[in-house]
């Protein structure tokens, strides 16, 4: 068994083969090492296979633990792992994790939720518009990439619902809704994100969904529309112990 820092595009097809395996887990980590939102990337490997997968973030703001082999977490957290910043873990490494990072502040714990098109509930109770980029208010930017629809009151878009983050067919890992503050308990956002995902799964088989554990009424919009929990992990900002 080895340790190697993980290099794209040299081992995009060692990354893919993995995805293959588990990719409700592993399609937004490929999409963010794609975009070039890690800058590093480093990998306990056995026989061409992944064990564990740690990723650092740019400057060192952050570091995220993959599932995978335990005993790989430690070493490379030793080596490589920034002295602090966000760090989002799964339970399987959080013992292992807390061998070499100290929290400062409380856990989230974020759902991965995801559906499929044999249990998608298309349940929209208003009319949606495909939404551009521009058009698209905060945070959203103004360069998203992705299927976006809208509902406007008053000329203004009041609730959107969006998909991102396509990888070659496999799967879209970006999906999110937002509705202004006084437009909310009204079915916007189910509407929203119901347009959005019929048209995603016309492209790729699974559309996922990370949301905070605590942000119910997401959740039970996810429920309408047929998304399933897979699985979680705990986000926090730490620092190193030494």
């Amino acid at each position: 068994m080895a340790i190697r820092e993980v290099k794209l595009p040299e081992d995009l097809g060692l990354l893919e083969s993995f995805l293959m395996k588990d990719p409700i887990e592993f399609m937004p980590l490929i999409s963010e090492l794609r975009k070039g939102r890690f800058a590093k990337a480093y990998a306990g490997i056995s026989e061409g296979s992944i064990k564990t997968l740690v990723t650092i973030e740019r400057a060192g703001r952050g570091i995220s633990v993959w599932a995978g082999d335990v005993g790989f977490v430690v070493p490379i957290l030793e080596r490589w792992g920034p002295s602090k910043g966000a760090l989002s873990v799964g339970l399987k490494h959080l013992h292992a994790v807390l061998e070499i990072y100290k929290p400062t502040r409380v856990f989230d714990e974020v759902f991965i939720m995801f559906v499929d098109k044999e249990h998608f509930i298309f349940t929209p109770k208003h009319k949606a518009e495909r939404l551009t980029s521009k058009e698209l208010p905060k945070p959203w930017t103004k360069d998203f990439k992705g299927i976006a629809y809208g509902i406007r009151v008053e000329n203004k878009v009041v609730s959107v619902g969006t998909v991102s983050g396509f990888l070659d067919g496999i799967g879209a890992c970006g999906a999110a809704i937002a509705t202004d503050s006084e437009h909310r308990s009204r079915g916007y956002a189910t509407s929203t994100l119901s347009y959005a995902v019929q048209d995603a799964l016309n492209i790729v088989p699974i559309v996922t969904y990370p949301v905070e554990s605590d942000n119910i009424p997401a959740v039970r919009v996810l429920e309408k529309l047929g998304f399933r929990y897979y699985s979680s992990f705990l986000y926090t900002e730490a620092q190193k112990k030494r």
